[in-house]
Order: structure tokens, then sequence, then C-alpha cells
């Protein structure tokens, strides 16, 4: 899997809203206080837990039977005669009551409430909104003030969340309120998005997750963040990946690089919807090839010194049909995708495509200075 996907599947669990049928819990196990989610497509039940005091996920699985629940618990992906059980009467439907038992007999009352979802910090209501129980495991962490930044008229100030390290400015001068207050919006969304699966993931036995924020432009038409993400949640192997944000400061439009950089006719197909098979094509038939001219035309040194030596070909067209992209101020940069066995091939500094190449074939959103 490239990784910038493979990155943004793991923001999939608070990027995206919790699936239809999933409800989040608080309450308790004998006196320890947790928080539960829980998925029911009727007879089948799913769902995992973390007790408040350390935030590491446990699974759970099993059945429905009329108000009765039986769930197994268990630390992986595989269950064992051992596992704890419980036992839950969902009859009702604003609290569940029931029993802990392991298997030397030792057995905990449970009893659960609805979540209250409603965040009392502003820059959590969209992840109280969208993941409930992600919000809940991270509901005790405040964000620390950090270093402040002056690039040209605008003032940042970075702020850290001690316990996961992840680091990210909000922004308090240099464009007006409104603009000032809509990005600060999406840049705590992201924020919080990346402490929760930081904590997630640190949860885990061995669990890392590490975040490295970097401001690439800032300008009266884009706000452009690398926000690069090593993790090793408990796959085959870590992984690691650039997952950038490229907003348009005048309509807080998270910007895909169709909407900057087009070669096409027509309006740009999209991931994700009714034209999805069309962005591949246009990816695979028309960007790809055009960016691998585009970096042999601007780099031929680079372009050969660095293949021949690192045994990576940036000349093949399909490293370059899903790179990640930010704005820098001598043009886009565009980072090249590689299978895994040639990962060491990623990244690579010079891969900048000039603004008069963006100039020469604009997007709907016009960001070349």
């Amino acid at each position: 899997m490239r990784a910038w996907l493979a990155v943004l599947l793991a923001l999939a669990s608070v990027a995206m809203p919790a699936a239809a049928g999933t409800r989040a819990w608080t309450g308790r196990i004998g006196d320890a206080r947790v928080v539960v989610e829980l998925s029911d497509d009727g007879a089948q039940v799913f769902g995992r837990y973390f007790y408040e005091r350390h935030g590491r996920d446990l699974q759970l699985e099993g059945m429905r039977d009329g108000a009765r629940l039986s769930l197994r618990e268990h630390e992986s992906y595989e269950t064992t005669p051992d596992d704890p059980e419980w036992t839950l009467d969902a009859s009702r439907p604003d609290v569940l009551v029931g029993d802990w038992r392991r298997a030397d007999g030792r057995r905990l009352p449970v009893r659960l409430t609805p979540a209250r979802t409603a965040a009392q910090d502003p820059e959590r209501a969209e992840l109280a909104r969208r993941d409930p129980y992600a919000a809940l495991r991270v509901a005790g962490r405040r964000l620390r003030p950090g270093r402040e930044q002056a690039v040209g008229p605008y003032r940042l100030l970075w702020q850290v969340e001690p316990v996961s390290g992840v680091e990210l400015f909000r922004i308090v001068a240099g464009y007006d309120a409104a603009t000032r207050a809509r990005l600060n919006r999406l840049l705590a969304q992201r924020h919080w998005a990346e402490i929760a699966n930081a904590a997630e993931c640190q949860g885990l036995p061995h669990g890392d997750y590490a975040v490295r924020t970097t401001l690439r432009r800032i300008a009266p038409t884009l706000l452009s963040v690398s926000v690069f993400v090593s993790y090793s949640c408990g796959g085959a192997h870590p992984d690691f990946g650039d997952v950038p944000l490229n907003l348009d400061p005048r309509t807080g439009r998270d910007l895909a690089l169709e909407d900057v950089l087009w070669l096409g006719t027509g309006t740009p197909p999209r991931i994700g919807g009714a034209s999805e098979s069309a962005f591949f094509e246009y990816r695979q038939a028309v960007l790809a090839p055009w960016l691998a001219e585009a970096m042999a035309r601007h780099h031929p040194r680079r372009i050969a010194g660095d293949g021949e030596s690192e045994g990576c070909d940036y000349t093949d067209p399909e490293v370059w049909s899903l790179p990640s992209w930010y704005a820098t101020d001598a043009g886009l940069y565009l980072g090249p995708s590689f299978p895994r066995v040639a990962r060491a091939c990623e990244y690579p500094e010079w891969t900048l495509l000039p603004w008069h190449e963006v100039r020469a074939h604009p997007g709907a959103v016009r960001i070349a200075p």
C-alpha cells in the first residue's frame, strides 16, 4: 500500500464518522471507570473498550439474543478459552447492566450509560461529533503553549500535547479575524485527530506514533503544512508517510492536487465519489506520465544521479500517480510513492514543480504567486 494512503487509513478512525449502529458508552466494571464502543448489526456484536487509567484497547465480540448480549474480551484478534466474558442486559436504550467474568471465577458488576458526546472545548467539537470513543480517550488531555514563529506578516503560536508529543500551530496574526478563526478551527481538528490516533496507537504494546509538522507556505491564497507521521501500531511492519494539510484561507477548503494543478478538461474527478474510477484513470493516464516528464525536464541531473545511486527509478510514471504534495516558496513539492521494498526512494528533497508550470496548468483555485 502506498505510504500516504496507509496513513490516511490510519487517520480514518478519527477523520470519518463512526459507522451506523456504533455507540459509545461510559461506566464502570467494578470500581474501574471504562469507555466502551459497541457495533450491533443484529445477531453479531463487535466492539472494544479501555480503562480510563491506561487507555489501551481491549477487543470485544459476541452475539445478541433478544435483549441479552454475550461478549468475549481479548487483547489481540485471537480468542482463548481463558478470555473474560461479559453478559449484558440491553433491554433499555439508556443503560447496559450485567457482569464481567474471568475464567478463575472472579465476577464484577458492569453498568454503562450512553456517552455524553458534547465537547467542553470547541477545538474538540468535531472529534467528539465524529468519533465519541476517540474523543473520550483524550478527554483529560490539554495543550501546552510552545514556541512562537513569525513568517512575514504572519504570527504563529505552536501548541503541543505533552503525552503524545503531537505539535501544531494556531495563527494569531496576519489574516483578518474571520479567516484566522476559519483556519484555526481546521488546524485544531487535524491536531486533535492526530492526538487521538497517537493515543490509540501508543496504548498498544510496543505501539509508537510520532508526528513531525512543518509549515511549508503561508500566504493569502494558501496555508500548506506538512504532517509527517511515523507509526507502528500492531501491523506487520512500521510505516510512515506525509499527509499534508493544504487549506484555502478564503474558503477553508482542504484542497486536492487537481484544485491547483489540472491537466484535463472540464471538472476534475474526485476520489471517494461517483467519479472515483475517472479519478484513478486521470492520475494514471494523464498526471503520472506528465509529472515523470516534467521532473526529468526540470531536474535531469538529480533524476539520473539519485536514481542510479539509490536504485530509484524516478522516470517511471507509476511512482507519480499518487503523490503527496504541499506548496513551497519555490513551487509545488510532489512526493513520489514507491512499493515497500523501495520506500527509501520516497520524499527526495528536490522533486519540486516550479510555479511557472503551475501557472501554465492551473486548477480552479489559483495559488501560484
